[in-house]
């Protein structure tokens, strides 16, 4: 009943957010009232096993989590229409964005979120670089709560050194999300440095990993 409540109230913040604004707008900035703010961050906190570690060692075995997947459409601007993603995340997100638009940042894109098994398989075969790549069932993308961030008019190559890059890295972990494959972890998470992908832990996790330095595996290996 508890996550049914929670489920329900994702849903309503979410239609609200759907009302509001139009299909490439980002939460306003214009100083109107932000008590939506605070249901979104409640039904983000509240939702989902948030700290699922998924990776070459740690597979999806039964397949994606039963997490409630849907469309980040008007909510968030995308690079297209068809992105989802987990609706806890999807909440918070919304939020990382209209705290980059205070700060300046206004172009910021999710150009990546959930996969099915399926299109995560298409997508490693055909990759060839498999440094950024997982194979099936070892990608968190299948769960619907990783994010890839880009900013319009940046290479995926400058997105580190860019304004937008920089400004995520230091300020992502407010929102609940860590910055997945840092480039001082690659022996640890196995992946290369990707400075556009974000995964949703919630904001108290978040929170101890940026402030101590730690990967997802090395947080859940210090909680077990």
């Amino acid at each position: 009943m508890k996550r049914l409540c929670t489920i329900c109230a994702v849903f309503v913040v979410i239609a609200l957010l759907i009302a509001r604004y139009a299909p490439e707008d980002s939460p306003s900035a214009d100083g109107e009232s932000h008590a939506w703010e605070t249901g979104v961050a409640a039904a983000a906190a509240a939702s989902g096993d948030y700290l699922l570690l998924v990776n070459a060692d740690n597979p999806l075995t039964d397949g994606a989590p039963d997490f409630e997947i849907v469309s980040a459409y008007r909510v968030v601007p995308l690079l297209n229409r068809n992105i989802e993603l987990e609706a806890g995340t999807l909440g918070a997100l919304a939020l990382l964005f209209r705290g980059a638009r205070d700060a300046g940042i206004e172009n910021l894109v999710v150009n990546d979120g959930y996969r099915s098994r399926a299109e995560q398989q298409r997508i490693y075969d055909a990759t060839e670089d498999k440094a950024f790549v997982q194979p099936p069932d070892c990608s968190e993308h299948q769960t619907g709560l990783a994010a890839d961030i880009a900013a319009r008019g940046v290479d995926r190559d400058e997105m580190a050194g860019s304004a937008e890059g920089q400004w995520l890295a230091e300020n992502a972990w407010k929102y609940g999300f860590i910055l997945r494959y840092p480039p001082d972890k690659i022996d640890i998470t196995g992946i290369s440095y990707e400075p556009w992908h974000f995964r949703y832990v919630g904001t108290e996790a978040a929170k101890y990993m940026f402030e101590n330095g730690l990967c997802l595996e090395e947080y859940v290996d210090k909680s077990d």
